[in-house]
C-alpha cells in the first residue's frame, strides 16, 4: 500500500516462519552494516546481527513491550538519517502495532518549508495474514496522528482560527448537505494560505457527520463570552467548530479541545518561549483527530469533538486582568489572568455541551498549566471524578504506549483548599489564584475551576486531561524528532472504540 505518509510504507502479509518469534528482523538491500548504526551501542545484550545471500539482518529481541516501542522510535529516525535502501521489516513479535506504531513515530520530521527535503523511503512491514487487515487500518490511524502533528508544528502565520476552521471543513468527510453553513458569514470563506498536506481517503464512511462552524456573532448569540473575551485582542475573528458523527446512543460523548492558536499571554504577557505558543491548539488538533479517526471504526457510541478556536493577543479591545465576564454557565469570571485563558474557552465549550447534547461522558484535552510541565515528565495527568473511566483511558494509554497517571479531583474528597482559592471578592468565581497554593498545584486549582460548570450535572463522567508536558518535544531532550507529538490521540480514539 502506497502510504499517505510522505514515505512509501507497505504492509506485506504472510512472513517466513523460519525467522525467530518476538522480536524485530531488518532486511537491508544496501550494502552498509547496520551495526555501524550508533543507537545500538549500548543495547547489543538485545542483539543478533548475521548475513545471509549478501543481506544484512539485524533481531532485536526479548524485549518488555515498552521498551520494544522506544527501540523502535529510535529506529525510525535512524531509518530517517541513514541511506538504507528499500527496507524489509518483519514484524513477528506479538506486539507487532507497538513496532510499527514506534518506527512510523521516529521517522516523522516537519520539513513543510525546507527547500531541500530528503528522499523518501521503501518500507515494507511483513505481518501475520490473520492481522493484514487490522494493521492496515491501524496505519491509516498513525497517518492522522502524523497530521496532528503537522498542524502542532505550523506557524501561526500559516494556521490561524479561520485557516484551521477551513482545514477542518475539508478534512472531516461529510456529505455537502451535513455541513451547517448557516453559521458562516462571508469572513470566513477566505483563500486559504496554506497548502492541505494529507488528504485522507475514507471507505464506509457513515453519511450522519455533520460540522457546525460558529462565527462571533452565533458565538455572541450562545453567551459564549468567556470565548469572546480570550480573543478580544486579536484582529482575527474567533470560531467554534462542532463535528457530530450523531450516532444513536444513549452513551453521549463530548470531547472538548482546547484551540489557542497563538498565546501571548495577553496583557500578562509571557516572558519566554513564545515561539512554542502555536502549540496552544494542540487539544484541538487531537479533538480533530478522534472525530477523524472514528471514521475507519463502526463505533457505537454518539461522540461529539467540540474546538474553540481563539488568538490570545494583545490588542486594543485585550480583556484586562481584572475583568468580570460572563460565562454561558450564567456564572460570573473575574479574570485575574488573562493567561490563565484555555480554563476560560473550555469552561463555555463544556457548558454549550451540557446545554445542547445531555452528554454522559466529558473530556477536556488542553495545554493548561506549567504545573504539569515541571511534575509529570513524560506522564499525561488525568484529573477526573470518576476514577474508573480515567483508569480504563490509563488502561488504553498502556496498550498504546501512552502513559497516564490519574488523579481524583480534591473537592470529591470533599478537599475544599482549591475551591476556596477560586473565591472571588466581586465575582461568583476567581480564574487563577497560585499565590496562596502550599503546594503551587496549579494542575487541581485548574481542574477545579473547569469542574464548577460540571458539578452541577453530578451524573456526568469527566476528565481533565492537561497535556502541556507530553504535547511537545525541544530540541535535543529526546533522541527522536523535536517538535509537536500528538500523544494522547491513540489511546483515546482507543478507548472511544472499547465504549
Amino acid at each position: 500500500m502506497k502510504h499517505l505518509m510522505k514515505h512509501n510504507i507497505n504492509i506485506v502479509k504472510n512472513i517466513n516462519s523460519d525467522f525467530p518469534e518476538n522480536c524485530i528482523s531488518l532486511i537491508f538491500k544496501g550494502d552498509e552494516p547496520i551495526k555501524q548504526f550508533n543507537m545500538f551501542d549500548n543495547i547489543d545484550n538485545h542483539l543478533i546481527s548475521y548475513t545471509v545471500n549478501n543481506k544484512n539482518y539485524i533481531i532485536i529481541k526479548n524485549l518488555k513491550k515498552n521498551l520494544i516501542y522506544s527501540y523502535s522510535c529510535k529506529l525510525g529516525k535512524v531509518l530517517y538519517n541513514k541511506k538504507c535502501g528499500d527496507i524489509n521489516i518483519f514484524c513477528l513479535s506479538s506486539h507487532t502495532k507497538s513496532i510499527i506504531a514506534g518506527i512510523l513515530y521516529g521517522l516523522y520530521q516537519f520539513d513543510k518549508f525546507k527547500s531541500i527535503k530528503k528522499p523518501a523511503l521503501n518500507i515494507n512491514f511483513y505481518v501475520n495474514e490473520t492481522i493484514y487487515t487490522d494493521i492496515m487500518k491501524y496505519i491509516k490511524i498513525i497517518d492522522i496522528q502524523w497530521e496532528i502533528r503537522d498542524l502542532v508544528n505550523m506557524p501561526f502565520n500559516h494556521l490561524n482560527s479561520l485557516q484551521f476552521t477551513e482545514y477542518i471543513n475539508k478534512n472531516i468527510n461529510v456529505s455537502g448537505a451535513n455541513r451547517d453553513w448557516s453559521r458562516l458569514t462571508p469572513e470566513t470563506k477566505i483563500t486559504r494560505t496554506f497548502e492541505i498536506f494529507r488528504m485522507a481517503t475514507f471507505t464506509n464512511t457513515p453519511s450522519q457527520y455533520t460540522i457546525t462552524i460558529m462565527d462571533e456573532t452565533k458565538i455572541k448569540e450562545n453567551n459564549l463570552n468567556l470565548i469572546l473575551a480570550v480573543n478580544k485582542g486579536s484582529i482575527i475573528p474567533a470560531r467554534f467548530i462542532i463535528i457530530d458523527n450523531n450516532v444513536k446512543s444513549n452513551d453521549v460523548i463530548c470531547i472538548v479541545g482546547k484551540g489557542v492558536m497563538y498565546d501571548t499571554g495577553g496583557l500578562n504577557l509571557k516572558l519566554k518561549e513564545l515561539e512554542e505558543m502555536k502549540t496552544d491548539m494542540t487539544g484541538g488538533a487531537i479533538v480533530y483527530g478522534l472525530l477523524k479517526g472514528l471514521q475507519y471504526y463502526d463505533t457505537k457510541k454518539r461522540v461529539i469533538g467540540l474546538i474553540p478556536l481563539v488568538q490570545n493577543e494583545i490588542g486594543p479591545n485585550s480583556t484586562h486582568p481584572g475583568d468580570v465576564v460572563i460565562s454561558a454557565s450564567g456564572l460570573s469570571v473575574e479574570i485575574k489572568d488573562i493567561d490563565a485563558e484555555g480554563r476560560l474557552i473550555m469552561a463555555d465549550a463544556i457548558t454549550y455541551a451540557i446545554n445542547n447534547y445531555k452528554p454522559t461522558h466529558i473530556i477536556d484535552i488542553a495545554t493548561l498549566t506549567g504545573y504539569a510541565v515541571e511534575h509529570f515528565n513524560k506522564v499525561i495527568p488525568i484529573v477526573t471524578n470518576n476514577e474508573q473511566m480515567a483508569n480504563d483511558i490509563k488502561l488504553c494509554g498502556d496498550i498504546e504506549n501512552e502513559e497516564y497517571v490519574v488523579e481524583l479531583l480534591p473537592s470529591i474528597n470533599n478537599n475544599m483548599e482549591y475551591i476556596d482559592l477560586l473565591k472571588s471578592d466581586i465575582a461568583d468565581i476567581l480564574n487563577f489564584n497560585i499565590s496562596k497554593l502550599p503546594d503551587h498545584n496549579e494542575l487541581k486549582c485548574s481542574s477545579e475551576f473547569i469542574y464548577k460548570f460540571i458539578q452541577p450535572y453530578p451524573h456526568i463522567k469527566w476528565c481533565h486531561m492537561d497535556i502541556a508536558n507530553t504535547l511537545y518535544i525541544r530540541k535535543g531532550i529526546e533522541d527522536i524528532y523535536c517538535g509537536g507529538t500528538g500523544k494522547s490521540f491513540r489511546s483515546l480514539l482507543l478507548w472511544l472504540n472499547k465504549n
